[in-house]
C-alpha cells in the first residue's frame, strides 16, 4: 500500500509533511512521518521505503536472479504443502538462478521456518543437506535457514531441506526472500502460504 502524503504550503514552500502508512492489515495501526521546516528555503525531501511485505500480500517477484521452490515426499513426487498432514516429512527444494551475464557475490537466501514444521538439522544429522549444492555459510535457527553463496555467471544452485509437519492448526508458510547482499537490483521473492493441518 503506498504511502498516504498530506502536506500543508505556505509562501511556496513546504512547512509541514506527513507521510503515514499502515503497518498492519488494520486501519489503526500507522506509522507517521512527520518533518516541520522552520527555515526560509525549501528543504530538499528524499523518503525511501523498505522492508518485509505484509504476510499474503507478497508478490512473486525475480529482478536479475530467479528463485523457484518446489515440495517433495519422501519418494521424491512433487506434492503441495496445503496437502501434508501433521507427522508427514517431507523434502524443500529451494533453486536460485543467475541469469546475468556476471557472476553475482554474496547472495543471502532467507527461509523463515513456519512454526508448524521441524527442520532437520544438518549439523546434528550430517546426511541431512544431501543433494545440496556448496555454500559459503549456512546458519540453521529454530525460526529461519539463512544460506548465503555466490553464484557464477548463467548459473544455478539448488538447497534441500528436510522437515516434518509438526503441529496441527492454520498457519502461515512465509514468504521465502534471495537477494545479493550489497545489490539491491539483484533480489527475489517467493510468495507465502496459508496451510491448515
Amino acid at each position: 500500500m503506498p504511502l498516504q502524503r498530506t502536506e500543508q504550503r505556505g509562501m511556496d514552500s513546504l512547512k509541514t509533511l506527513r507521510l503515514s502508512k499502515p503497518c498492519l492489515r488494520e486501519a489503526e495501526n500507522q506509522q507517521t512521518i512527520e518533518v516541520t521546516n522552520t527555515g526560509k528555503s525549501d528543504p530538499l525531501r528524499r523518503f525511501n521505503r523498505r522492508g518485509m511485505s505484509i504476510p499474503g500480500t507478497e508478490q512473486r517477484q525475480n529482478e536479475n536472479i530467479v528463485l523457484d521452490v518446489w515440495y517433495t515426499d519422501s519418494d521424491g513426487d512433487r506434492i503441495s504443502p496445503a496437502d501434508l498432514k501433521v507427522g508427514d516429512s517431507f523434502v524443500i527444494t529451494l533453486r536460485v538462478d543467475n541469469r546475468m551475464s556476471k557472476k553475482i557475490e554474496n547472495i543471502a537466501l532467507t527461509f523463515p521456518i513456519p512454526t508448524c514444521w521441524e527442520i532437520s538439522n544438518d549439523r546434528i544429522a550430517l546426511d541431512s543437506s544431501h543433494g545440496s549444492d556448496s555454500f559459503a555459510y549456512q546458519d540453521i535457527r529454530d525460526d529461519v535457514v539463512y544460506t548465503y553463496f555466490d553464484l557464477p555467471r548463467n548459473d544455478s544452485v539448488t538447497y534441500k531441506l528436510y522437515a516434518t509437519v509438526a503441529y496441527k492448526g492454520d498457519y502461515f508458510i512465509p514468504a521465502i526472500h534471495t537477494q545479493a547482499m550489497y545489490d539491491n537490483s539483484i533480489r527475489a521473492v517467493y510468495p507465502g502460504l496459508k496451510v491448515s493441518f
